[in-house]
C-alpha cells in the first residue's frame, strides 16, 4: 500500500472513532463495499463458502483473507 493510501485509511478510521464507531467501511469508485480500515470484508454463506471482494476492486490482500481463501 502506498503512503498516500495509508493516510486515507487513517483519516477514515479517525473519523469513525470520532463518531463512536470501531471501524470505517470503504467503498470503491463504483459504490461497492470493499473493506474496512482495519479489516477485510469476508462473508461466509450459509453453505459455508467464503466470499470476499477481489483484489481488482481495490481490496487489500490481508493475511486472514488469504488464509480463508486458501481453505
Amino acid at each position: 500500500m502506498k503512503g498516500r493510501d495509508r493516510a486515507l485509511f487513517e483519516a477514515a478510521f479517525a473519523g469513525a472513532r470520532e463518531a463512536g464507531a470501531d471501524e470505517a467501511l470503504l467503498f470503491d469508485a463504483a459504490g461497492r463495499l470493499v473493506e474496512g480500515t482495519r479489516s477485510n470484508l469476508i462473508v461466509v454463506r450459509r453453505d459455508g463458502s467464503v466470499v470476499t471482494p477481489s483484489l481488482a476492486c481495490g481490496a487489500q490482500a490481508g493475511i486472514a483473507r488469504g488464509i480463508l481463501l486458501e481453505q
